[in-house]
């Protein structure tokens, strides 16, 4: 099971990455409709995670204003 997750997980990233959440609206629907709302939820939180880090690393707290205006 953990297997199948982490696949399903990987490949929903995968996809999630190539897709721009505010201007492309309909292929956000589309790629919500192909995984598991579990796996929904946990992409765009990992996806969350992973933009606070870049910000972080990149520019220090002040960047976090970014973040939210990317999310």
């Amino acid at each position: 099971m953990q297997n199948s997750l982490a696949y399903h997980l990987n490949n929903s990233l995968e996809e999630m990455s190539t897709i721009d959440i505010k201007d492309q609206a309909e292929e956000f629907a589309k790629w919500i409709e192909s995984f598991p709302a579990q796996i929904d939820i946990l992409s765009l939180q990992v996806h969350w995670s992973q933009s606070v880090e870049e910000m972080l690393l990149k520019t220090g707290s002040k960047a976090l204003v970014h973040v939210e205006n990317r999310t």
